[in-house]
């Protein structure tokens, strides 16, 4: 599988879950999710045990998607976590960071097995 269409595949995944628990997404998150698949898939095959790969890639996503929230979410428009515990300027939580650091390495280790 070519970078594009693991960056497509992963892209699409990210805002179908965001869609499937919020009901809602961004059309930036179809690039954050992109470049988080892209990044998980490139840890996958690092030598590293599976906790040191799931906590980097868990801080990769909340980066990234701090990131993407500081330059389209300044406005607290799409999402909003101020109100959440545990928040980093409302743009990222660590509830939520937890869930993606638990689920989305499950999933690119389970897409890497079964498209390559």
């Amino acid at each position: 599988m070519s970078f594009l269409e693991w960056f497509c595949m992963c892209g699409c995944i990210y805002v179908t879950m965001e869609v499937f628990f919020d009901t809602t997404s961004h059309w930036s998150m179809f690039f954050a999710g992109g470049i988080c698949g892209t990044i998980g898939r490139f840890l996958l095959h690092q030598d590293m045990s599976y906790i040191v790969y799931a906590l980097l890639f868990g801080a990769s996503i909340g980066i990234i998607e701090y990131i993407f929230g500081s330059i389209f979410n300044s406005e607290y428009t799409i999402w909003d976590y101020r109100n959440k515990k545990y928040n980093i300027n409302g743009q990222v939580c660590f509830p939520f960071m937890l869930i993606w650091t638990i689920a989305m390495p499950i999933i690119i280790m389970w897409l890497d097995n079964l498209l390559l």
